[in-house]
């Protein structure tokens, strides 16, 4: 509790001086909901949340956090206190739209949702099954699917849902595991020429890869762009995927299990510094928490959280601990 405490009150002095990454991880046992700061190696302690949770989301702002568990239960993230349900029946893929409506995909149909419950959806294709969906700044929406013979193919909409452009080939079923254990997607840094997007999949010679695909500044046109391998993630498990989030000033963090000890949690950073040329940080492991290995999922980011965020979780902490006395 000292510990935590400790954390608390380092992340209120931080926060004044200096911006920084909080991630929201979903626990591999699916009860938790875990706080951690990838860039000083933090644990900020977790939210006690509805067994079987899988998918995390976390809005902009960062006052909900959001946890699939056979429907989107929110959640206050600084208390834990659940805070409103959303009846949803989710397939792959979670996010915030902005602070008050999600984003979902529902069996092979791209879905929004209110907090009020008002639902309007389109279909990602014909015969296609969607992998993971990424919302664009101009609102347009990303989506990579695969198809009926195991192609991996990528497809840009209108927010109301029309298709503006796909790619038919990103990657060959010859060329992807049975399981493409597709994590979730980012864009990366938006001062570029041309936008990647980055996602981590699984080729035919059980090799994890960072994929990516380039996008221009209108959100209109994509190209397939050179992918790197990555070392260090767990391939035990067919269906163990390794997720991304966004971070500060253009950092992202692949976050998953790690190879050789899958009960720990490997954390790798990487910044696109220009079109063409990704540098990947040193990556680390964590013993803090760990991820699932055995079913889909996805974790969710606040950059620079605002200081009412922190605060909550500092407040509740030293409240517990003058309980205690």
């Amino acid at each position: 509790m000292k510990c935590l405490i400790a954390l608390c009150a380092s992340a209120l002095v931080s926060s004044a001086f200096a911006s920084y990454d909080l991630m929201y991880m979903p626990d591999a046992s699916g009860d938790k909901i875990h706080r951690f700061d990838p860039v000083n190696r933090s644990y900020l302690g977790a939210i006690n949340c509805y067994s079987n949770t899988s998918y995390v989301a976390v809005s902009p702002n960062g006052t909900r956090v959001g946890g699939f568990a056979g429907q989107v239960y929110e959640y206050d993230p600084g208390t834990g206190t659940p805070m409103n349900t959303v009846p949803v029946g989710l397939n792959r893929g979670l996010s915030y739209i902005d602070n008050g409506t999600l984003r979902y995909s529902v069996l092979g149909t791209i879905t929004k949702g209110t907090l009020a419950g008002v639902q309007t959806s389109f279909s990602a294709g014909i015969n296609l099954t969607v992998a993971r969906i990424l919302d664009l700044p101009n609102g347009n929406i990303f989506a990579l699917s695969t198809t009926l013979t195991n192609d991996m193919v990528a497809g840009l909409y209108t927010p109301a849902g029309a298709l503006i452009g796909s790619l038919l080939t990103v990657h060959t079923a010859a060329n992807l595991a049975a399981n493409a254990a597709v994590g979730s997607i980012t864009l990366g840094n938006n001062n570029l020429t041309t936008e990647p997007i980055f996602y981590t999949y699984r080729t035919n010679l059980n090799q994890v890869r960072l994929g990516r695909i380039g996008l221009n500044p209108a959100y209109t046109n994509m190209t397939i762009q050179a992918g790197l391998n990555l070392s260090g993630y767990s391939t035990a498990n067919a269906a163990t995927e390794h997720n991304i989030v966004h971070g500060h000033d253009g950092m992202s963090w692949i976050v998953g299990a790690d190879a050789t000890t899958p009960s720990l949690t490997r954390i790798t950073g990487f910044r696109p510094l220009t079109s063409a040329n990704v540098t990947l940080m040193t990556g680390y492991t964590t013993n803090a928490f760990s991820v699932p290995t055995t079913e889909s999922w996805s974790g969710g980011n606040v950059v620079a959280p605002e200081p009412s965020s922190i605060l909550g979780i500092g407040l509740a902490a030293l409240a517990l601990m003058r309980r205690k006395k």
